[in-house]
C-alpha cells in the first residue's frame, strides 16, 4: 500500500535502509554502498517532488523526461551501490 505515492515512499524507505544499517554499525564497513544509496534516496524524492507539480506552478509545459531521468539515474544508484555492497560483504 502507498503511503505517499511510489517514488516518495522508496526515496523514505531507502533512507531508512542507510540510517538502519549505520544503526548496526555496517555503515563503516559499507560507506561507499550507502553513500550511493543516499544519493538515490535523494532523486526519488526529487522525482516525487518534480511528477507532483509536473511543471505547473513553474509554467512549464512538461517535466515528464526530468521525472523520468531522476527515476532511471535513482535505480542505477541504488544498482551500484548494492554491486558495491555486494562485493564488500563477500570480500570479508
Amino acid at each position: 500500500m502507498a503511503f505517499f505515492g511510489t517514488a516518495l515512499d522508496l526515496g523514505i524507505a531507502i533512507f531508512l535502509v542507510a540510517a538502519l544499517a549505520e544503526h548496526a554499525k555496517l555503515g563503516n564497513k559499507l560507506e561507499k554502498a550507502f553513500s550511493f544509496f543516499a544519493a538515490a534516496g535523494v532523486l526519488f524524492v526529487l522525482q516525487a517532488a518534480f511528477g507532483t507539480f509536473a511543471g505547473a506552478a513553474f509554467g512549464i509545459p512538461d517535466l515528464t523526461a526530468l521525472v523520468n531521468i531522476f527515476n532511471i539515474v535513482g535505480v542505477l544508484f541504488v544498482f551500484v551501490g548494492s554491486l558495491f555492497a555486494v562485493q564488500k560483504l563477500v570480500t570479508q
